[in-house]
């Protein structure tokens, strides 16, 4: 699933793009895919929008910049995106894998943390000194007559 120019906004200029398997240094959640550089999609725009003014040099700040509660990575792997969302205040991930594409590529990995575990629920916590990232149990489902089926 490609970006449309015509159809769909570009990435924003100010966010960082890295190379291929590699990661923002500030994000929980370090996918590497050895892919080139995908598109960041920007989706669901938020209410309002943020000003960044810190600083006395004018050409340093950032004004009127629009929020958003969902984001894509097109092209994480062959066939297969990344969902980012906001779920109540919780940062949730998807991946979205097109027919007939093998979702064993899929990898992820952290660095940085003390611990590694699954809790009772199933979810993986990843502990980082007081902190602890919960990343939900996988499910698998598919979207059919806009309803969703599976696990």
């Amino acid at each position: 699933m490609r970006r449309d120019p015509k159809k769909e906004p570009g990435p924003d200029p100010f966010l960082k793009r890295t190379g291929p398997g590699e990661c923002p240094t500030s994000s929980p959640y370090p996918f590497s895919a050895p892919i080139p550089i995908p598109y960041w999609l920007l989706r669901t725009p938020q209410e309002g929008v943020t000003n960044y003014l810190k600083g006395n040099d004018p050409s340093k700040r950032r004004t009127g910049i629009t929020g958003y509660s969902a984001l894509s990575y097109s092209g994480l792997w062959d066939g297969i995106d990344l969902r980012l969302y906001d779920d109540q205040g919780q940062i949730r991930y998807d991946f979205e894998i097109a027919s007939g594409i093998d979702p064993r590529q899929i990898a992820i990995s952290f660095e940085g943390h003390e611990d590694l575990s699954i809790d009772e629920k199933g979810d993986l916590v990843v502990s980082v000194g007081k902190a602890k990232l919960i990343h939900s149990r996988p499910v698998a489902y598919q979207w059919k007559d806009e309803k969703r089926s599976g696990s």
